[in-house]
């Protein structure tokens, strides 16, 4: 069972409360004693949680650190170190064992950036070896291969994080640097805010035109398309309409807003846990990527409209393409990125 919010919390205490108010006065004393013994461990709780989020914050300004180390390589912006080079291979006989040479591992190709900077194609290829790339559709390929680092910054005041994606200049829209940010109390996401995308003249990955008939006449309007980019919509959970007693909406579907807010928690979940800290297993497809199951066939989904209400699931399942390493290839290795074809 996943953390209460507060509301819920405050609405199982009271249930409490009622319950040993209605006991006999000769019980009711042993169960206000084991209720008060239970509140002094939620301070427990409240003070433990208190020193967690102390020692992320904490831990998370060194990671920093590191991954701009990291960031340096990728988009080559300093001479390499000779020393991480060395560490490398002092490391080497302590990472191996009496097994290494029976792993059959598949070649990573590489060859695409062998003549370029860094690692141009990194982020992109580390996140078509992932789970999120049931996100990433066609259109959103040359624009993600732009991106050139994506950074994670927890917030003080509550759970909640920013992710920021810095993009290199490119023709498919203005800001070079796009900030997600996610308001979580008690384990619930109240809302998110992003970076306004000022994208150019038929650029947009998250509308698609459409002809319609209007009064007889085909007109062509605009309506919203599956992206990645989807992610960068601002969301408010106070804007989802109750339930009367839990019951669901006419259509038997969930609220759009909620569903919009899962498909945005997980993905900035996979991004957070899995993408940023594991860059490199990703790039390299040395971690296993499973698909949803009864997806037996491997084919990477199209932009199909049956699939457009199919929410992704976390590793569940068989073999998925990948974009380089152990699986097959979504995108070529070190891959120009493509200018925006104006739609």
């Amino acid at each position: 069972m996943g953390k209460m919010t507060k509301e819920e919390e405050e609405a199982k205490g009271l249930k409490m409360l009622d319950y040993i108010a209605s006991m006999d006065s000769e019980v009711k004393d042993r169960f206000m004693a084991i209720a008060q013994i239970e509140n002094q461990l939620r301070l427990f709780d409240e003070e433990e949680e208190k020193a967690i989020k102390e020692l992320e914050l904490e831990y998370e300004e060194k990671y920093k650190v590191i991954y701009a180390k990291r960031e340096a390589v990728i988009n080559e912006k300093a001479e390499l170190d000779k020393t991480l080079i060395e560490e490398f291979n002092a490391r080497l006989p302590i990472i191996k064992d009496a097994d290494y040479d029976k792993v059959e591992v598949p070649p990573c190709d590489v060859k695409g950036i062998q003549n370029a900077k860094g690692v141009s194609d990194f982020w992109m290829r580390c996140m078509l070896n992932h789970q999120i790339s049931d996100f990433i559709k066609e259109k959103d390929r040359p624009i993600l291969g732009y991106l050139e680092n994506i950074e994670l910054d927890l917030h003080k005041e509550d759970r909640g994080y920013d992710l920021i994606f810095k993009f290199s200049p490119n023709s498919y829209f203005k800001e070079t640097v796009i900030r997600k940010t996610l308001f979580i109390e008690g384990g619930q996401l109240d809302k998110t805010t992003s970076t306004p995308i000022t994208w150019k003249e038929g650029c947009n990955p998250t509308i698609k035109k459409q002809k319609k008939k209007k009064k007889g006449k085909k007109v062509n309007v605009e309506t919203e398309a599956e992206s990645f980019f989807n992610l960068f919509k601002d969301l408010d959970a106070s804007t989802i309409e109750p339930k009367d007693d839990g019951k669901e909406d006419d259509d038997g579907m969930p609220d759009d807003v909620e569903m919009q807010l899962d498909n945005q928690m997980e993905m900035c979940e996979m991004l957070r846990d899995d993408i940023i800290p594991l860059a490199l297993e990703y790039y390299l497809g040395v971690i296993e990527v499973e698909q949803p199951e009864g997806d037996d066939d491997g084919a990477p989904d199209d932009d199909s409209d049956d699939d457009k209400d199919k929410k992704p699931t976390k590793k569940k399942g068989g073999d998925k393409p990948s974009a380089g390493g152990a699986g097959g290839q979504q995108m070529p290795p070190g891959a120009k990125p493509e200018d925006c074809k104006q739609q």
